[in-house]
């Protein structure tokens, strides 16, 4: 699906709970997975609550936090990959994937290289 090679899994859990502290919004991801170098977060859909776009947005916050301690610096934040697979398609464009990554309004050849897609 995403037309890359995963190493070595040195991390596999199911129904991962993220959450910042007590009284915030958590998350439960169906499936976290890491190998050397790369994270991904899987998600399953089945009903369209319009709110994807904004969900992928909070997961990235989430997972990121998770990975930074007080003190660490931001280029330790591995590649990540933030995969809903869906039941619908939510952009209507009948394609079998979207892939997502921030990009220069300006120039869109331009990217971020912030290491993370959705």
């Amino acid at each position: 699906m995403l037309g890359i090679s995963i190493g070595k899994i040195v991390y596999l859990e199911r129904e991962k709970d993220l959450r910042v502290d007590p009284y915030s919004k958590g998350i439960r991801l169906d499936v976290h997975v890491r190998d050397s170098t790369r994270v991904f977060c899987l998600e399953m859909q089945c009903l369209d609550r319009k709110d994807l776009p904004l969900r992928t947005r909070y997961y990235q916050g989430l997972q990121d936090i998770s990975f930074l301690d007080k003190g660490n610096i931001y280029r330790n934040l591995p590649e990540t990959y933030i995969l809903f697979v869906c039941l619908f398609d939510l952009f209507g464009g009948r394609l079998p994937v979207y892939t997502f990554e921030n990009s220069c309004m300006e120039d869109r050849v331009i990217l971020l290289n912030d290491k993370c897609h959705k």
